[in-house]
């Protein structure tokens, strides 16, 4: 068998990333937004679904609460937002949230509103779009990003081909947790 490293002409190498080196030293900052400007994200993808950016501005009005009515942690930006205490302000912060509807029901959970078994971003833009600009950015309701194609607040990746989703799983996706492959940042 051929060395490997001499078999290998120099017109064929690439330079790479080298993540593996990069995560010597870090696996990311929940406080670093990865933004991907493509065709939209499939945010109810189990690898990202924590991962989807809300609005904490277009939100203020419509904050997390834990399963009593009372409350949430945080803070900062996220006073009042942070229900499970990871410093994000996630999808999993409003999983107890008393007013969402609709009620859970087989294999649905409370608020899951787009009826596909799970709680996500496009839950919460449904659930809390209420026609104000809160955080008066000029986008109403901007509660998971834009749609700047479709001019609306739903930035769901409906196309076919998904490209949208890769990126992000390739940027954000989760890491050791069984599920595809870690994204370069898996913490941001």
């Amino acid at each position: 068998m051929p060395d490997v490293a001499t078999s290998v002409r120099s017109q064929e190498t690439a330079s790479g990333m080298s993540i593996d080196l990069a995560w010597r030293y870090t696996i990311g900052d929940p406080q670093i937004r990865i933004v991907v400007t493509d065709s939209g994200i499939k945010w109810d993808e189990d690898d990202i679904i924590e991962k989807a950016y809300l609005s904490a501005g277009e939100l203020v009005n419509h904050k997390p609460l834990h399963a009593d009515g009372s409350a949430c942690g945080g803070d900062a930006e996220l006073a009042g937002f942070d229900c499970n205490g990871d410093g994000v302000l996630s999808v999993s912060d409003y999983a107890e949230t008393p007013g969402l509807m609709p009620d859970a029901s087989d294999g649905h959970p409370k608020g899951d509103k787009n009826n596909n078994g799970k709680l996500d971003a496009g839950d919460l833009i449904l659930n809390f779009s209420d026609g104000v600009d809160d955080d008066k950015n000029g986008y109403t309701d901007d509660i998971s990003g834009w749609d700047f194609m479709k001019n609306d607040n739903d930035p769901y990746d409906d196309t076919r081909y998904g490209h949208g989703t890769g990126e992000a799983n390739d940027s954000v996706a989760a890491a050791n947790n069984g599920m595809g492959s870690a994204g370069v940042c898996p913490q941001c």
